[in-house]
């Protein structure tokens, strides 16, 4: 242990010392170059090639030229590089960090926006003084003053930066005031008179420290403002400050401008507080609330990031959002206010990055105060409550904890409006650029300490509503063990997974059978493709800048002396790998034309094999820009996390960069349940969702395409979903604006269920989605007995060929599914005659049929039955039968037929007499058809006259006759009385129709019939002897 302490000590102690010593640093060696020189000849004390170089300073010298145009990143590097550029014992400027400091104190903007000026003198080479051996330089880049030169080798430069600590205004009702506290200088002079040129036609404008002055704009767009400072030797200099205005005038109906009363809510120890601003319908004239709409804000960063923030996100943003509709089509403002009359409460956080659970905290304190405001007026309307972003998931909240504690809310209807039920997501790779150029340390102070968007950055990141909406998580650690100054082992970084959702919120607001139930309903927007169109795919590229257009990142880096690659792509696919970010800066020295220095400042890249991160940088969803401010359309009174990167960002716009990034996927604003990568291309239509991925909100819309675009800004109003959330809010009948022309998720439903049913059967929609319903139906010889669910049960009430019918219902219409079935299989064999052709079979007394048999050696007769199908059959079927007697089965066989009747000729063979059953039935087809069951008895023929049918075939005549009595007798076992009986004959065809008949008399014991004229067939002879009756099958052929 002792060994591995005194290693790490001396690890520690190289490190320091080789820091000290160090002229690998851009810093360390130009402290090295310059150290021999005298200070005696650099009049101001600070030296522009000495300086690290940011920027360059001399455009800045106070003459109006198209280069000298400063905002306030631009102010704050070129202090920085004067500040850097000392010479003197100890520097006279203040630090950069104490600078944003001062300029914080003004923090957040509001009306009024504080001029910052920084204005100083800085020496630079004259570019003959290496030739003119004014100076030298040796081996080592170290350069040297000339003794006894002939000349000062420096001259003296002027430098003159002053802009608005915010650029961009809402509207052109705002101010600017100079701040002595906010002039910066490293010379003796001072400010005399000060001057703005808001570019508004009006020319320049003098004025004093701390008065305000405010423009006059007719129009609103990109102005080019001017600021000029005479001093105290009356010397004058002046800069150009861009600056935009969004918009000038506002006509809303709820007026952004003002309100009609305001309730503040102190901080206690479950939330921070804040405000509710209250404006009252044009139809309430009360006083007190009547019908409220409740808005609850979303994710604020203006007190934790003033600079990117901006002001604070209020009602008067909520307003001009709702009323920018109107250029689109409807007039939401409008019909929320003076048709429909609701009175607009809207909720202001103090703390806009707090826990989601303390702001729902102050939302059930606000809600409280609406019901008591609302039955001192008498109102016994039920609220509406719209979550705007993150402000869905702070009254979601609300809303269900209430409810779970037995505390009406008096709600009827919770809308929330792109809300990241799921999580939200900023690339993680525009995190991971953004968090490491912050901590990059140039001349011992850190970008952020620069830049202090960079910061706050960080700070957001670092928040408590940060980490519960972000899906995927940029987290920075610190190796303890790695000296500081070693940036790239000591700071490192993990991708962290959002556990919150699923930890906190997911269990608040699920509601068991065992819960109280809502009383309210829920329903969400998304500013996403309802059709699934990506904003771009897996890996695609974020942000590349290449070399001086790293300026989009560093305002400031727009000189030949700072040189970077910085990139961010999204996501890739799952189970593929890729580059996330890249950032490769370095900065470089000339001195006299030459290049003497060129040294790495910062270099990281960072690649991940995805395994377990959903591609959702490009997945459809609302989306926040990264291109040009024409892409990201409006800059002001946006809130949100993924506008804090924008304009980290947004000056990277044609640098080969992508213009947007999806901040809320569809399927988190939707909040589809069980998500997957499947789920990310899925269409979500008319409130329609994926049965195994089934929204929580009862109803639902999504973005069609407009413009060839198909995926909105994030929590931008538009005309399509205003009118169906203003439909949803008044419960106007038929609101399918929902639906899509362009598309409709089918999502495979497929009907189906046995082709032929027998009885009964159960017929199945597939892939039934969450948000539709069934109507059944059955066309032919069935019922609906019962339906449940996706399956209904068809019963038979005859045979026959049908459809049973499906109709999917939903907002947006039906899909009609079907599917043909035979109802019943019509092919149930019976038998429809037997009887016995030869010998003494019969019919006796009680009707039962007797089959004919013979003990006689060779003396067999024909046994015969017929069947009928029913009808003919459309595919082959096979017949079964068998005899059955006493013993068991005695005969039995199968065949195939194809037609609807048929005879069967049982084989001519010896049976025991006796009682017998026929049982015949089909197979070869779906259903289980009944047996047919028919008895006959067999007797025996051997004393039995025999009666004959001759010839056969025939064509002419038919002639039945007996045997001859000597044949006859012939027979022991005959009985005589039995020869020469009368009996009569009857003739048929196939069809039952009778076609002749005779009888025998006392003069002739044979019948003959004539058949000449009878076609070709096949026929049947019914032979009656007394009560036993007699059939034989007779060919007739011509």
């Amino acid at each position: 242990m002792k060994k591995k302490l005194s290693l790490f000590i001396l690890l520690l102690s190289i490190g320091f010392i080789t820091r000290a010593q160090d002229t690998t640093s851009l810093e360390g060696k130009m402290k090295f170059m310059f150290a021999q020189l005298s200070r005696a000849d650099i009049s101001s004390g600070f030296l522009e090639e000495r300086s690290f170089p940011l920027t360059s300073l001399r455009p800045f010298n106070g003459t109006l030229t198209d280069s000298n145009k400063v905002n306030i990143s631009t102010l704050r590097a070129g202090y920085f590089t004067l500040y850097s550029g000392n010479m003197l014992p100890s520097n006279p400027l203040l630090p950069i960090d104490s600078i944003n400091n001062r300029i914080g104190h003004h923090l957040p903007i509001q009306n009024t926006s504080p001029i910052v000026i920084t204005f100083g003198k800085f020496n630079s080479f004259k570019p003959d003084a290496l030739s003119s051996n004014l100076v030298t330089i040796d081996g080592a880049d170290v350069l040297h003053d000339v003794l006894n030169r002939s000349a000062n080798p420096y001259l003296l430069r002027s430098l003159f930066l002053a802009s608005p600590v915010n650029e961009d205004f809402a509207s052109g009702n705002f101010s600017l005031v100079f701040k002595p506290e906010l002039f910066f200088t490293n010379s003796g002079l001072t400010a005399s008179t000060l001057y703005i040129d808001f570019d508004d036609g009006q020319g320049y404008h003098a004025t004093v420290w701390n008065s305000p002055i405010s423009p006059s704009y007719n129009t609103a767009g990109a102005k080019n403002i001017k600021i000029k400072v005479v001093f105290s030797d009356n010397s004058s200099y002046e800069c150009y400050s861009p600056i935009t205005v969004k918009e000038v005038t506002s006509y809303e109906r709820f007026n952004p401008d003002s309100y009609s009363t305001f309730e503040t809510f102190y901080a206690t120890a479950n939330h921070s507080g804040g405000r509710t601003f209250v404006r009252y319908s044009s139809q309430n004239s009360t006083g007190h609330l009547r019908k409220p709409l409740i808005v609850a804000e979303g994710f604020d960063p203006s007190a934790t990031a003033p600079t990117l923030g901006g002001a604070n996100y209020t009602h008067t943003d909520f307003v001009k959002a709702l009323t920018r509709v109107s250029d689109l089509g409807y007039d939401f403002n409008y019909q929320l206010d003076d048709v429909a009359g609701y009175d607009l409460v809207f909720i202001d956080y103090n703390n806009g990055t707090d826990d989601i659970v303390r702001n729902a905290n102050l939302f059930k304190s606000v809600l409280s105060w609406v019901n008591a405001d609302k039955a001192l007026g008498g109102s016994t309307q039920q609220n509406v409550v719209m979550g705007v972003s993150m402000g869905g998931l702070v009254a979601r909240y609300a809303l269900a904890d209430l409810t779970k504690n037995n505390v009406p809310t008096q709600t009827r209807l919770l809308i929330t409006h792109d809300s990241p039920h799921q999580g939200a997501n900023v690339p993680v790779g525009l995190q991971e650029v953004a968090l490491n150029i912050g901590r990059a340390n140039l001349a011992g102070f850190s970008v952020e300490s620069i830049l202090p968007q960079y910061a706050e950055i960080a700070r957001i990141m670092a928040s408590p509503a940060t980490k519960q909406l972000l899906t995927y998580r940029v987290e920075t650690h610190v190796n303890t063990l790695i000296p500081g100054y070693d940036f790239l082992s000591y700071f490192y970084t993990t991708i962290e997974s959002n556990t919150w959702l699923n930890s906190v919120y997911r269990p608040m607001i699920t509601f068991s059978a065992s819960d109280p139930q809502p009383t309210y309903r829920f329903i969400a927007t998304s500013q996403g493709s309802e059709c699934a169109v990506p904003v771009a795919t897996p890996g695609s590229t974020l942000l590349n800048v290449q070399g001086n257009a790293v300026a989009a990142l560093f305002p400031f880096l727009a000189s030949a002396k700072a040189n970077a690659t910085i990139e961010a792509n999204a996501l890739p696919n799952m189970w593929s790998n890729g580059q996330v970010s890249k950032i490769d800066m370095s900065f470089k020295v000339y001195l006299f034309g030459f290049l003497r220095v060129k040294k790495d400042v910062f270099k990281s890249i960072k690649t991940i094999n995805n395994s377990s991160f959903l591609p959702i940088d490009g997945a459809p969803g609302g989306t926040s820009p990264i291109g040009s401010l024409s892409v990201g359309g409006s800059i002001s009174g946006v809130q949100s996390l993924d506008f804090l990167f924008f304009k980290l960002f947004y000056a990277a716009g044609g640098s080969g960069t992508l213009n947007n990034f999806t901040f809320v996927p569809t399927v988190s604003a939707l909040d589809i349940q069980n998500t997957n990568l499947e789920t990310l291309s899925k269409p979500y239509v008319g409130g329609v969702s994926p049965a195994d991925h089934p929204s929580t909100a009862a109803n639902f819309i999504a973005q069609g395409a407009v413009q060839a675009s198909s995926n909105e800004r994030h929590t931008q109003f538009t005309a399509r979903t205003s009118q169906w959330l203003y439909n949803e809010m008044e419960n106007v009948a038929g609101n399918n604006l929902n639906c899509s022309g362009t598309c409709f998720p089918a999502y495979g439903l497929t009907l189906t269920g046995p082709a032929v049913m027998c009885d009964e059967a159960t017929y199945t929609v597939n892939n039934l989605q969450a948000g539709q319903t069934l109507v059944w139906s059955v066309e032919g010889p069935g019922v609906i007995s019962s339906s449940s669910g996706s399956q209904a049960t068809v019963t038979r009430s005859d045979y026959g060929l049908g459809k049973v019918k499906a109709s999917v219902v939903s907002n947006c219409g039906g899909v009609p599914l079907e599917i043909s079935v035979r109802m019943g299989v019509p092919y149930a064999v019976h038998v429809s005659e037997i009887y016995s052709e030869e010998g003494c079979g019969g019919v006796n007394s009680e009707g039962t049929v007797l089959f004919s048999t013979s003990s006689r050696p060779y003396v067999e007769y024909a046994n015969i039955f017929k069947y009928d199908i029913g009808q003919t059959p459309a595919f082959p079927v096979e017949v079964n039968y068998y005899l059955l007697n006493a013993d068991g089965i005695f005969y039995q066989k199968s065949f195939m037929t194809s037609q609807q009747t048929g005879t069967v000729i049982l084989p001519r063979m010896l049976m025991p007499v006796g009682f017998y059953n026929l049982e015949m039935w089909l197979t070869g087809t779906e259903c289980s058809e009944p047996m047919w069951e028919e008895g006959f008895i067999v007797v025996s023929c051997d004393y039995n006259s025999r009666v004959a049918v001759y010839p056969n075939p025939t064509s002419n005549e038919i002639r039945i006759g007996f045997q001859s009595a000597d044949q006859a007798a012939s027979s022991s076992k005959v009985s005589p009385d039995k020869v020469g009986q009368d009996f009569s004959a009857k003739l048929y065809n196939g069809k039952g129709i009778l076609l002749r008949e005779g009888k025998t008399d006392q003069f002739s014991k044979e019948v003959s019939l004539q058949v000449s004229d009878l076609p070709n067939g096949t026929y049947f002879v019914h032979i009656l002897e007394g009560t036993q009756k007699t059939m034989k099958q007779v060919i007739i052929q011509h």
